[in-house]
């Protein structure tokens, strides 16, 4: 697999808001001086014996079996037990999680890590920065919950059609089209990810999954479906959490901080991603970091740190330091 796009390409377009613009603190020398002691004594107790752990583990093993149970964040309770992150949710199926989502309704699903419209920005840039939004596009939204970033789409592409396991986000998603100048070409329907029945085989132009992959409980079977109802040159976009992240790796670990929102949550490491395309039979793929700091489960405290780890791993290309990965895959004839 190819990892070649430049982050400094994305970062330099008129669609990414700049750092100011994304609320990110100013950051004196001293704080950062302050961070990046406070990371390096962190890291020292418990990141090298993790990274040895996982790099023992080759793509060849990862495709020969399931993958691994992960408890990042949740394994062991630490002097700041008093903040425990977010409230973990049990979950083991689908009808699990389906729950979960529609209690969510309640709330409209807001925007929980930072100011709504700047990262609605900053991740709509990214989705057309690697996947190169076509007038033409049929775009399908896997998890697209209240249709959020569809909604967004919609001037930009021929058709728009939204799944979600939560009849509760369909029916938000539904009450918004109705209301919505673009009630012609956009679609919202309950749907399960892993099955994607009712899409027809090559159909769709480009796939996009916005921070929903990682509740998916088969993530095989949902690479799978994806790659089939992909016309040949279709496109997959996926924004996720980063499992290399230092913050669940080393430091939420540490500290004892929940960082799941249901206890089948699964996030991947740029590693793990590549071979399940592999296996689902995209042959081609780029990904890049992004700026993902989970503001909404953390006190403000750990949110400044996290923030100051991102300025750090913008400037250094440290990927470990960055929370999101972002990733574009492509679907290409078969060789004949």
């Amino acid at each position: 697999m190819a990892f070649s796009v430049c982050e400094n390409s994305i970062a330099s377009t008129r669609q990414v808001p700049n750092e100011r613009q994304m609320g990110r603190a100013h950051l004196d020398p001293g704080n950062l001086s302050e961070a990046i002691k406070l990371f390096c004594r962190l890291e020292s107790v418990t990141a090298m014996p993790m990274i040895q752990k996982r790099n023992s583990i080759s793509p060849a093993d990862l495709a020969g079996r399931p993958l691994r149970e992960q408890t990042l964040g949740t394994e062991r309770r630490g002097p700041w037990s008093m903040f425990r992150g977010v409230r973990t949710t049990p979950s083991c199926n689908t009808a699990d999680i389906r729950s979960f989502f529609d209690r969510c309704v309640s709330t409209g699903s807001p925007e929980q890590h930072g100011d709504p419209q700047r990262l609605l920005e900053y991740r709509l840039a990214l989705v057309r920065n690697l996947a190169r939004i076509r007038p033409s596009d049929v775009v399908l939204d896997l998890g697209c919950g209240n249709g959020h970033h569809l909604f967004a789409l919609a001037p930009e592409v021929a058709r728009g059609i939204g799944i979600d396991v939560s009849p509760g986000m369909i029916a938000l998603a539904r009450a918004r089209l109705r209301n919505s100048a673009w009630k012609a070409n956009l679609t919202f329907d309950v749907g399960n990810a892993e099955e994607l029945n009712g899409i027809a085989d090559e159909s769709v132009d480009l796939a996009i999954c916005i921070g929903a992959f990682e509740h998916m409980l088969d993530k095989r079977a949902v690479l799978a479906g994806i790659y089939r109802v992909l016309k040949i040159g279709g496109r997959f976009f996926c924004l996720t959490p980063n499992a290399d992240y230092v913050w669940y790796r080393a430091i939420a670990p540490v500290l004892g901080f929940d960082t799941k929102h249901l206890s089948s949550d699964r996030i991947l490491t740029r590693e793990e991603f590549s071979v399940l395309l592999a296996q689902a039979g995209f042959r081609r793929s780029r990904s890049v970091p992004w700026t993902f700091i989970p503001k909404g489960d953390v006190p403000a405290l750990v949110a400044r740190l996290l923030t100051m780890l991102d300025v750090i791993g913008r400037h250094a290309r440290l990927g470990s330091f960055r929370g999101g990965l972002s990733l574009c895959a492509w679907k290409e004839a078969k060789p004949s």
